[in-house]
């Protein structure tokens, strides 16, 4: 097998597409506030999933308790 410029570029090529066989999962958006910050979090995200076809999760709750959860989550 010769080695030319065509074979090199179509290898390379393919190497950088490793996305072309990953799956598709939804994003994770957490945040905390009244009720009139939830509706309107949820309508941006609606808006959002139907610009970009990215499934959004929504993960919604009120202050208390929400940054022990955020640590944990960081945390691992």
């Amino acid at each position: 097998m010769s080695l030319n410029r065509r074979s090199v570029i179509a290898s390379a090529a393919g190497l950088g597409a490793p996305w072309v066989h990953a799956e598709a999962r939804p994003l994770r958006f957490a945040w905390w506030g009244g009720a009139s910050r939830h509706q309107a979090t949820l309508a941006a995200l609606k808006l959002f999933e139907q610009r970009h076809g990215v499934r959004v999760k929504a993960e919604y709750m009120g202050f208390s308790g929400y940054l022990e959860r955020l640590t944990t989550q960081i945390a691992g």
